[in-house]
């Protein structure tokens, strides 16, 4: 082939038609479907930080890392969970600075975000509501709840 063939009509190597009349020829072929057991886990060993037997989704909930992740960790440090920890860590919560406005209900600082998940309203109706109870978070999760039962 060269560049001056390019652009000509090249016949396919492979016809659709021909492959059909053969397997009409033939006989259909076995369609039964086979259900595959699932890899993820199947033969993997899970330890915690005391060495204790845990399933895969303890170690999730730990380790706050997804469940393919901890697989492929598994596969890199050949079973080793405890290179896990040390390399990944545990669950580490992101909390809102001490400068942040918005409080949960107990009076601890939280993002806005998280508190729009919570309430589940939106982030611009709870920095409504907060900034007309002016950041009161008390006052604020009153009306949050007063516009939860009028929205019902």
């Amino acid at each position: 082939m060269n560049i001056n063939n390019l652009n000509t009509y090249q016949p396919s190597i492979i016809s659709m038609a021909d492959m059909c009349l053969a397997r009409l020829k033939n006989g259909e072929p076995n369609t039964d479907v086979i259900p595959r057991k699932s890899t993820l886990s199947a033969n993997k060993k899970w330890f915690d930080q005391n060495g204790d037997e845990i399933t895969l989704n303890e170690m999730h909930k730990i380790t706050g890392i997804k469940r393919e992740k901890l697989c492929w960790y598994h596969t890199k440090y050949k079973g080793d969970c405890h290179e896990i920890f040390k390399r990944h860590g545990l669950t580490k919560v992101k909390k809102a600075s001490k400068n942040s406005k918005y409080k949960d209900r107990n009076g601890e600082y939280l993002q806005l975000a998280k508190i729009k998940m919570r309430e589940k309203i939106s982030q611009d109706k709870v920095a409504e509501l907060f900034k007309k109870a002016k950041f009161n978070h008390t006052q604020a999760y009153k009306m949050i709840d007063d516009f939860k039962r009028t929205k019902l």
